[in-house]
């Protein structure tokens, strides 16, 4: 019975094992990176030709579109066309466009013609091509220090909600990508290789504590040698 039990529970425990595999392998993300601000007012009002900037942003990861909030007075949406910037030159390096007819409120994503690489800064700059004024979401300045957003080159004393789009990975495949990141928390003379040692070991030494397991409960489940003891 003993036995029974033991075996049952380490089946449940490699099954759950073999679904949590699973479900990282096959969490595809495509977030890229945000500026982590809040929508919780209209940051800057775009009339018909007008244009809002947030710059300068700090490209963390490579990305090829970006979501934003915009508030449309309860119409339908105008047109955004869209262009990532150098902050100095004003040079476009990718552009994209939002087809109008988009929700009050809502979340419309832009795809960009190519992809802007990471370790630069950039301008992100969006403008109304229609002929209805929209609102674009995000909060106060203090939100994200160093960036702010402008329109006609004057600071609003605010910041965009933008969230940055890159091809969707799984989870799994950016494994040596967040142990390198994870490393620039610790002491200098941990890096990525103990992440991996730890990740190593922990495959090796459940696979032998279960097996460690069943071993002892089949064990216990002996039928007595003759002459013991009952």
């Amino acid at each position: 019975m003993r036995s029974w039990a033991v075996r049952s529970f380490l089946a449940v425990a490699v099954a759950g094992l073999i679904v949590a595999f699973a479900a990282v392998a096959g969490d595809n993300r495509n977030t890229a990176f945000t500026l982590g601000v809040t929508p919780g007012l209209s940051a800057a009002e775009l009339r018909p030709g007008a244009e809002a900037c947030q710059t300068p942003i700090a490209v963390a990861e490579a990305f090829d579109g970006v979501r934003m909030q915009v508030g449309t007075y309860k119409r339908q949406g105008s047109p955004l066309a869209v262009s990532i910037r150098r902050p100095d030159s004003g040079r476009a390096i990718a552009a994209g466009r939002i087809p109008g007819g988009y929700a009050d409120v809502s979340q419309p994503e832009v795809q960009l013609d190519s992809t802007v690489a990471a370790s630069q800064r950039v301008a992100v700059c969006i403008r109304n091509a229609g002929r209805r004024k929209v609102a674009l979401y995000g909060g106060s300045e203090l939100a994200h220090i160093g960036t702010s957003a402008e329109i006609g080159g004057r600071d609003q004393g605010t910041d965009l909600t933008l969230v940055f789009i890159r091809p969707p990975t799984s989870l799994l495949s950016q494994t040596s990508e967040i142990f390198e990141r994870a490393s620039l928390f610790r002491p200098v003379w941990i890096g990525p290789w103990a992440y991996w040692l730890l990740a190593g070991l922990l495959l090796v030494a459940v696979p032998a504590l279960l097996a460690g397991s069943l071993r002892a409960a089949g064990a216990d489940d002996s039928p007595p040698q003759s002459g013991s003891q009952p």
